[in-house]
Formats: C-alpha cells, structure tokens, sequence
C-alpha cells in the first residue's frame, strides 16, 4: 500500500504544516541515513518503529528533528500517521510542551484510541482542507507524554510491566512483549523498570523464572526439560545454562544435592 500523502505550500499560522501522511508498508522498509528540513513528528498505531535512537511501539509518537541525521526501519503490519512542520511558531510550541528540538525524541499517548480515530478522520478531508490537517496535529501535542511527567510515577509503568512478566513468566515472552504491553520502547521500559526497582526488567525475568525452576525441582518429580517448559523455556540448553549461570549448579545437580540435604 502505497503511503498517502498531502503537502501543503502555506498553511495559517505561525506553525506551518507542510504535509500530513498516512503508511502502512507491506514488506520490509529501511530509511538510509538521511535529513530533512522540517521537523516531523510521528504517531504509531500498529506495530514497531525501530528508530536509530529508540524503538517506538504502537501507542507512541516520535519526532524527528529539523536537519539531523536519521534512519529506521520497519516491518509488515507496521502502520502510522506523520506530520511535517516548520515555522516561527514552532519554538514557542516546544516550550509550551517541555520538548527538545534540537534532538529526536520519543513520547507516550495519553488517550491513544481517541487519537486514532481523530487521525483517521482528519485524513479523509485533508487532501483539500489544511485546515482539516491542522486540527488533527493540534491535538496530537496535548496528549504526548515526555520526560518525567509530574502525574506519573516511575513505577506506574514498571509496576504494570511486573505484573505481566508474574502472570506469564511461563509463556515465552521477550522485552518487546512487555515493552508493547505498557506502549513504550523497550529502553525506555528498561530505565523506567530500573528506577522503579533498582533492577533491570531483564534480570527481573530471569530470576522469576530461575525461582520457580528452584521451587518445581524441591517439591515435584517433574523432568528437566518439562520444568524448562513450565518457566517459559523453549530450549531445555538454554534453560540449564541459564539455571547454572544463576545458581552455581545445573538443574540436576541442584536437585540431587537439595534431595540429599532433607535425607539427613
């Protein structure tokens, strides 16, 4: 599908919008290193951004500075909207917002779904209305979330994220399962979850699942490899590397030497 596209030579305002767009790729799409002359800013609906500087996840937005080098790619499903802007007004916008312009930064979405459905309005009547255009980018900066915003606590989001890694350690989820689940970029997830608990989200998931391996090995029968299974393994190898790596013992030794210790 190719992206659709409206450019604008003037729009009113001291902000001039000079193209609203819409793209959902097909196949797998890389943007070389490359720089533009206005700024952009980008809102994801679907899928995830791989952007040089962060990834940005369905449910956030991104812009991408005026004259700076940039790249990203992205893969099937992937769907966003993006606005192009310059102007005097633009200054006075960034600091009405607490942004950054002279790097590229990425935001969360208060109110996401009502965002979309503003988006996909607003494009529908842009091709002949700037206005229409201007209207949808209006709304769009009140509900970025950027930095440390005074109503959210650091743990908000690493508290949610703990919670979905304690309820499906057993499934094979990854980072950017639970990044995705909090609508953030997993690095951004990682120095929010570390904040909150002085541990990454990694280590915090590979110790939940040593843990349980350790209580399944005292007080059931079950074999190694249905218990690598049981704590969200897919290879009973790396299970049992990462068990030694965490304990000091492979799985069968720690078993063994935990059954010897009660007979005593």
């Amino acid at each position: 599908m190719r992206p659709r596209i409206h450019y604008y030579t003037r729009s009113p305002g001291s902000v001039q919008i000079t193209e609203f767009a819409h793209s959902r790729p097909q196949k797998t799409t890389f943007i070389s290193p490359y720089v533009r002359n206005v700024y952009l800013l980008h809102i994801v609906t679907k899928g995830v951004c791989r952007f040089c500087d962060f990834d940005a996840p369905a449910g956030s937005a991104f812009l991408i500075s005026k004259n700076k080098l940039h790249s990203f790619s992205v893969e099937p499903e992937y769907e966003h909207y993006w606005f192009g802007f310059d102007g005097d007004g633009v200054a006075a916008l960034f600091r009405q917002y607490n942004i950054q312009p002279n790097s590229h930064q990425l935001f969360r979405i208060r109110n996401f779904e009502l965002l979309k459905v503003i988006l996909e309005n607003a494009m529908e009547q842009a091709e002949n209305q700037v206005s229409a255009a201007l209207c949808a980018f209006s709304a769009v900066f009140p509900l970025l979330i950027c930095g440390e915003n005074p109503e959210e606590s650091p743990a908000d989001i690493a508290i949610v994220a703990k919670n979905f890694m304690e309820k499906n350690y057993q499934s094979h989820i990854t980072m950017e399962d639970v990044a995705g689940q909090v609508c953030v970029s997993e690095k951004y997830l990682c120095h929010r979850f570390k904040k909150a608990f002085q541990v990454t989200p990694q280590h915090y998931l590979l110790s939940l699942r040593i843990k349980k391996a350790e209580r399944l090995l005292k007080t059931t029968d079950l074999k190694i490899n249905e218990i690598s299974t049981s704590v969200g393994y897919r290879s009973q190898l790396t299970f049992s590397y990462a068990f030694k790596n965490k304990t000091g013992y492979s799985p069968s030794l720690y078993r063994t030497l935990y059954l010897n210790q009660e007979e005593r």
